[in-house]
């Protein structure tokens, strides 16, 4: 009997010893992700990437480490969307613009001419009004999951060679501009249109191969030093009133994640997207004073070239509407809570 006891006990302690093994291992199961952007190191979006690797790995006790790598480190900015679709990251900042190749409906997921001038409005649309979910089924069949992370406000504008006034000024000039449906209305407007990458935005415009260039919000324009070569401002930037960054993750890479970084990674991303949404705010008003300062002058559209461009814009987004049923889905139930959202504001404003 006692011999029988003994090898019980020599059993369960061996049980036991395996079993401490296993919880040992499932403790110390890590990951390592990589993380791209299309924007450069200087970037408000940039920095809040960086944020989000500390926050995850403290969040995770060091279980779910993310290296995050600037645009140009391993790709171009343009390759950063694909790369994560094939893996060469587990997640990536873009804006839907760099991709509106694979569906022009990702211009929406962004900003369009005279859309939504409120950084509030936009997130809104993606978390109450089922907006996430709109723009998440563009990405379904690439088997990436979305998530909006920064929303930054308006442009601050185009940063010229010579001094810009007027929409007849522009016409005949080179201009450094994203992607959008902006496009077509330069170009019907006799401005021929540029998309040059970050590195080559500033020599092209030092030395003439465009006239003007538009990048982002002050805080990374002030890095860009676009203002050193184009000296002269034309504001405002109507063709891009807001911009959200969008977070892909590879849903490969997310589904081998426990459910506790599961929700870590998901927390983490929205958390510090608010955060960055108003931190970025605050980092645009400080060095748009820095930049303004150092310009020659500042102008801005007449009103009766913005009542002009008024008139176009919606004439180009019906034109994608038309040709393209999910960006016309998308585009239409913006607009919807557009029309409710800004009927919000009349009683609670102060009377001029």
């Amino acid at each position: 009997m006692f011999k029988s006891k003994l090898r019980l006990a020599g059993a369960l302690a061996i049980s036991g010893l395996g079993l401490l093994s296993a919880g040992t291992a499932i403790a110390q199961e890590s990951f390592s992700w990589k993380v791209g952007t299309t924007h450069p190191q200087t970037s408000p979006t940039f920095k809040a990437l960086e944020d989000l690797s500390n926050k995850v790995d403290t969040m995770s006790a060091g279980r779910l480490t993310i290296d995050v790598f600037p645009a140009g480190a391993i790709v171009p900015a343009a390759e950063t969307y694909p790369s994560m679709v094939s893996g060469v990251f587990d997640a990536a900042m873009f804006y839907g613009t760099w991709i509106e190749g694979r569906n022009s409906a990702w211009l929406l997921s962004n900003h369009t001419p005279f859309g939504f001038e409120d950084r509030d409005a936009i997130q809104m649309w993606y978390y109450t009004q089922g907006g996430l979910e709109q723009v998440s089924e563009l990405s379904a069949d690439d088997g990436i999951k979305i998530d909006p992370f920064v929303a930054q406000g308006m442009e601050m504008g185009m940063f010229c060679r010579e001094p810009i006034t007027s929409l007849a000024d522009l016409k005949g000039k080179k201009l450094r501009i994203g992607g959008g449906p902006h496009i077509p209305i330069f170009n019907a407007l006799g401005v021929e249109t540029l998309a040059l990458s970050y590195e080559e935005t500033y020599s092209g415009l030092e030395r003439g191969v465009v006239d003007c260039a538009e990048w982002d919000t002050p805080f990374t324009n002030f890095f860009a030093k676009l203002h050193e070569v184009g000296p002269h401002l034309l504001y405002p930037a109507w063709w891009q009133p807001s911009a959200t960054a969008l977070m892909g993750t590879r849903q490969e890479s997310f589904d081998a994640l426990p459910d506790d970084l599961k929700a870590i990674w998901e927390v983490a991303v929205r958390e510090v997207g608010l955060e960055w949404s108003l931190h970025s705010k605050s980092l645009d008003i400080e060095h748009m004073k820095k930049i303004v300062v150092q310009l020659e002058s500042v102008n801005s559209f007449p009103p009766e070239d913005m009542a002009r461009l008024r008139k176009l814009a919606p004439e180009q987004l019906a034109a994608y509407s038309n040709a393209n049923p999910d960006f016309k889905a998308i585009f239409e139930d913006q607009q919807e809570f557009r029309g409710r959202y800004d009927e919000y504001p009349f009683l609670f404003k102060f009377p001029d």
